[in-house]
């Protein structure tokens, strides 16, 4: 799996190294078409290697044979749609499966090939699903287009009256019961809630280590409890949950893959929209955002890059721009984000696609 530290590493340790990277789309619908990238991907390096001289074709070569060893299986991975590799005359620098399809395609080149990578880092992103009730909380986990649920994760009050059922009576002396008083059944209630509060902050430790630092928490079943297991959530998932309305607690596995693609669609569209609001707020001559091509390769030139933020079209119709402003951000540190469809299309409209939040301000 490719994350944003391996891409940098990459890009580190490769920059200066002739490097053939490798992009293949896996997914098809029709079966017999499964292996239909392979033809498409020898084609793309038969012609690279016919265009390079005697000296540099070998080099290419070495890194062509080591490509065999790493070729995605027959069968495939469950979930992913694509497939990419990194490899030099030494061998394999990286080979992977990912969860987002990109166009076949082959580049032999100084560095990496990185920019087309940064738009299949959000498909790594999973989303964690809670249904939850007064007694207990199931947790699933949806990734790579497969939803698993996750019994460890799992919480429950053992202890705690099913909806419905009768509540014991009240203790009226050493071997006497009798009706409940209005005292007892508030006592009764203040132990219910502060039993669930406890299941809420169990479950809320386990959401956040599911979630790691970039994951989607969604919450189902009775939505009473799901917001109050919602509100003990740590402070840095604020704007990474959501309770849609109709997730009921007996969904079925169809209904929480469909609420989990809406959720992780709509949150991604909110963060990048304020994150494009922020750096709206923050432009101008000493600012800490640089918005459009020439202002952030200005920031790039003086290391002030802290995140790159590019939209779809910009890493489309701009590659050799879009490479180079993904290539000099990674070697310093900085992240990179591709900001979803509105947002983007706002950032192509603003600053022509590009802009940066800033370390320090950059004239």
């Amino acid at each position: 799996m490719l994350t944003l530290p391996d891409v940098q590493s990459l890009v580190r340790d490769l920059e200066s190294t002739k490097v053939l990277s490798v992009y293949v789309e896996t997914r098809v619908t029709d079966p017999a078409m499964r292996d239909a990238w392979r033809p498409a991907l020898s084609n793309a390096l038969r012609e690279i290697g016919a265009k390079l001289p005697d000296g540099e074709r070998a080099e290419f070569e070495l890194a062509r044979e080591t490509l065999k060893q790493a070729v995605p299986p027959p069968d495939g991975v469950r979930g992913a749609r694509g497939w990419i590799a990194f490899a030099d005359r030494s061998g394999i620098r990286h080979a992977s499966h990912v969860p987002a399809s990109c166009p076949t395609l082959a580049v032999w080149r100084e560095g990496p090939l990185v920019a087309p990578s940064m738009r299949l880092l959000k498909g790594h992103r999973a989303v964690i699903i809670a249904m939850v009730d007064s007694r207990s909380a199931r947790v699933y986990r949806y990734a790579w287009g497969v939803l698993d649920e996750l019994a460890d994760a799992a919480q429950t009050l053992a202890d705690a009256p099913a909806p419905g059922e009768p509540r014991p009576p009240e203790r009226r002396g050493a071997n006497q019961t009798g009706p409940r008083s209005r005292t007892g059944t508030e006592k009764e209630d203040r132990r219910e809630s502060a039993a669930f509060d406890r299941l809420a902050g169990a479950l809320a430790k386990q959401l956040d280590a599911l979630a790691g630092e970039d994951g989607w928490v969604v919450f189902g079943g009775t939505r009473e409890h799901a917001l109050k297991a919602a509100a003990v959530l740590p402070a840095r998932l604020a704007d990474r949950w959501t309770v849609p309305n109709g997730l009921d607690i007996d969904a079925g596995d169809d209904e929480l893959i469909t609420a989990a693609k809406l959720a992780a669609k709509s949150l991604r569209e909110a963060q990048g929209a304020a994150l494009l609001d922020e750096l709206m707020d923050q432009g101008g001559e000493h600012g800490r955002s640089a918005m459009g091509l020439a202002a952030t390769q200005r920031a790039l030139l003086a290391n002030a890059v802290d995140v790159l933020v590019l939209s779809s079209s910009f890493l489309t119709k701009e590659p050799e721009q879009a490479e180079a402003t993904v290539r000099g951000t990674l070697l310093h540190g900085g992240g990179v984000d591709v900001l979803p469809h509105d947002a983007g299309t706002r950032l192509d409209e603003i600053a022509g696609g590009v802009a940066a939040r800033l370390r320090f301000a950059v004239p």
